[in-house]
C-alpha cells in the first residue's frame, strides 16, 4: 500500500460526508462513540471484526492525523490502494454526472472553449433538474430567481477529476448538504441530490427518446422533466465536440442504488433538440434568428397573396434547405435574389422551426438582399 503520509500532505480535503457514505457501501455500520470526538465503524470479514475510527468534527486540533490513521486503516482493510481509495472517497455521498467528449476517441483533450461549453451544459442540465425536482408541477422552461433551496445546493456542486480515454468531465452533485443549509423538509433534505440525478436521468432518456424518433408531445416531455433550459444544455454540449455520451453514477454501490442509464446524443440531434427548447419556452421570449442563403425553389400559386421560397442557408453547422413563407409586398426582393443568385443572397428573419425532418422559418420578415463576396 503507497503510505498516505508521503503521498497526501492534508486530509482537510476529505469530506466526513462522504467518508461515512463510503464506509456503508462498504459495509461498515457506526458502531458507537469511542471517547469525545470519534466514531468507531466496523464490519465483520471472515469472522473477524475490521474497525475504523473517524473524528466527528473538522476543527479537531489533530484532525489531519486522525483521517491519517482511519484512511491508511481503510487502505489495509480493502486492499486498495491509497490513491484510488481517496477517488473512491471522493466521490462518495456525490452524484456523479459523466460528460464524456467523442466517446471511444483517443484524444483526451478539447479545446478551451468546447471545455468551457461542457461544463456550462453540464451545470444546466443540474440546475435544470434541482428547480424541477423542487417544483410541485411540470415547469417548461426555468425562468428567474432560483428557489434559495436551489441556489444554496448549486452552490456545492463540485467539478471532479477529468477521466483518461476520450475526454471526461465529472460534475459531482451532493447527495445531502450537512446543517439545515437547504431549508427543505428533513426526508427531502437528506437525499435531495438523490432526487436530482433521479430527476436527470428521467429527462435524459426522454430526450434521447425524442431524438430518436423525431416525435415527441410537449406535455410529455416536460412531465419527465425536460425544460427548455435542458435542452438547450445537451446543445450546446453537442455543437462544441460533437459526440456526447452522458452517464449518472450513483454515490454507493450498494444493491439499493440506483441503475442509471447512459445517454448518447450526436450532432444530428441538433434540430430536434433545437425544436424541443423553441417548443418549450414561452412564446413571448422565443428568439428570431436570422438566415442567410440561396433561394433554390421558388412557388406562387395563382390568384394568391403569398407564395413560398426554398431557401439554402446554414443551419447548426450545414447548409440545409429551409422553407418559408413570403407575402406579395417581398415580392420584388425574393425575384431578385433568384433570378440574380450567382451575385445575391437573401437574407430574412423569423422563427426555426424542425417539422417531419424538414426545416421551416415561421413568421419570417425583414427581407434583405446580400451581395455575395469575391470568394463565393
Amino acid at each position: 500500500m503507497d503510505s498516505l503520509r508521503t503521498s497526501v500532505p492534508s486530509m482537510e480535503t476529505v469530506q466526513l460526508s462522504s467518508l461515512r457514505a463510503f464506509l456503508g457501501s462498504r459495509g461498515y455500520i457506526n458502531r458507537e462513540r469511542w471517547g469525545t470526538y470519534l466514531d468507531r465503524f466496523s464490519r465483520k470479514v471472515g469472522g473477524r471484526e475490521q474497525n475504523v475510527l473517524i473524528p466527528t468534527e473538522r476543527d479537531l486540533v489533530d484532525f489531519d492525523k486522525r483521517m491519517r490513521d482511519a484512511l491508511e486503516a481503510l487502505s489495509a482493510h480493502l486492499k486498495t490502494p491509497a490513491q484510488v481509495l481517496l477517488k473512491q472517497i471522493a466521490n462518495s455521498g456525490y452524484e456523479v454526472v459523466r460528460i464524456a467528449a467523442n466517446p471511444g476517441e483517443q484524444s483526451n483533450t478539447v479545446s478551451y472553449d468546447a471545455a468551457i461549453d461542457l461544463l456550462q451544459g453540464g451545470f444546466a442540465l443540474i440546475d435544470s433538474s434541482a428547480v424541477v425536482a423542487i417544483s410541485y408541477e411540470s415547469i417548461r422552461a426555468v425562468r428567474g430567481r432560483r428557489p434559495d433551496a436551489v441556489r444554496k445546493y448549486l452552490d456545492r456542486v463540485q467539478v471532479g477529476q477529468t477521466e483518461v480515454g476520450s475526454f471526461v468531465l465529472t460534475l459531482l452533485m451532493p447527495l445531502s448538504v450537512e446543517g439545515d443549509v437547504l431549508e427543505l423538509p428533513e426526508n427531502m433534505a437528506e437525499t435531495f441530490g438523490r432526487q436530482v440525478a433521479e430527476q436527470m436521468s428521467s429527462a435524459l432518456r426522454a430526450a434521447e427518446r425524442a431524438t430518436r424518433t423525431g416525435e415527441f408531445a410537449v406535455r410529455n416531455i416536460a412531465e419527465e422533466g425536460v425544460t427548455a433550459n435542458f435542452s438547450k444544455g445537451i446543445a450546446r454540449m453537442v455543437q462544441a465536440v460533437g459526440d456526447v455520451a452522458i452517464n449518472l453514477a450513483p454515490a454507493t454501490d450498494s444493491k439499493k442504488a440506483p441503475r442509471y442509464v447512459a445517454s448518447k446524443f450526436s450532432w444530428r440531434d441538433l434540430p430536434t433538440l433545437k425544436e424541443i427548447e423553441r417548443r418549450l419556452t414561452p412564446k413571448e421570449q422565443r428568439k428570431p434568428v436570422s438566415l442567410t442563403g440561396t433561394v433554390t425553389e421558388f412557388r406562387e400559386p395563382s390568384k394568391r397573396t403569398s407564395g413560398t421560397i426554398t431557401l439554402e442557408a446554414e443551419v447548426y453547422g450545414e447548409v440545409r434547405p429551409v422553407r418559408l413563407r413570403f407575402e406579395r409586398t417581398e415580392r420584388p426582393i425574393v425575384i431578385e435574389a433568384l433570378e440574380k443568385k450567382p451575385e445575391l443572397k437573401l437574407s430574412v428573419v423569423g422563427e426555426l422551426v424542425s417539422k417531419s425532418g424538414h426545416f421551416q422559418l415561421e413568421n419570417a420578415h425583414g427581407f434583405q438582399l446580400v451581395r455575395r463576396g469575391p470568394l463565393a
